[in-house]
């Protein structure tokens, strides 16, 4: 099931969009609340928290960039383990810290099944704690990270890489979006 628009989402209750102007020390943990977002594509298109968990999880990954073999490889994985995920009626979408020009000439020849979102400020990074201001060679990029959430928006799942070749076990990820759909939480 795809995003809905950003524009019939805006009632659900979580952290307002407001709250992405603070920064997190630490990462969002198990239990806490996702802060609310809205993001534009490469193509212009915003796709916001709220609209995204309308009727479902959603599986939050954060990527350094469309630059980064790693990420690639990451995007891959998870465009082939997509439908695993939406058998559970889990959606994904995916954030990364770069130019829009730069995703969008990636996307062009790498589609997805899901948005792929740009946090050209680092807000959103900043507001789930997984910003990086230095990481050779790069600056002000995300750490690859995973958050599932449930359709209320609390974190279920939450994994942030120690270093950048590092990401989440997709099977793990599974696992507890199957435990969100037969109702068990893991909080």
């Amino acid at each position: 099931m795809p995003c809905v628009p950003a524009t019939q989402a805006r009632h659900l209750l979580l952290q307002p969009i407001e709250s992405l102007m603070f920064s997190r020390s630490q990462p969002l943990n198990v239990g806490d609340t996702a802060p609310g977002f809205a993001l534009e594509t490469a193509y212009g298109v915003e796709v916001s928290l709220t609209s995204c968990i309308v009727g479902g999880p959603l599986l939050v990954e954060f990527l350094r960039g469309s630059w980064d073999p790693d990420s690639r490889a990451r995007l891959r994985m998870l465009t082939e383990f997509h439908p695993k995920l939406a058998e559970l009626g889990c959606k994904v979408v995916t954030i990364v810290c770069e130019r829009t020009v730069t995703l969008a000439h990636y996307l062009e020849q790498n589609g997805t099944p899901f948005p792929v979102l740009v946090d050209t400020d680092r807000n959103v990074s900043k507001a789930y704690g997984v910003w990086q201001r230095f990481s050779l060679p790069v600056w002000n990029i995300a750490r690859p990270s995973s958050f599932l959430l449930d359709h209320c928006g609390y974190v279920v799942y939450s994994y942030v890489a120690r270093l950048p070749i590092h990401a989440a076990d997709l099977e793990e990820i599974e696992a507890s979006a199957r435990d969100l759909q037969r109702g068990r939480a893991s909080f």
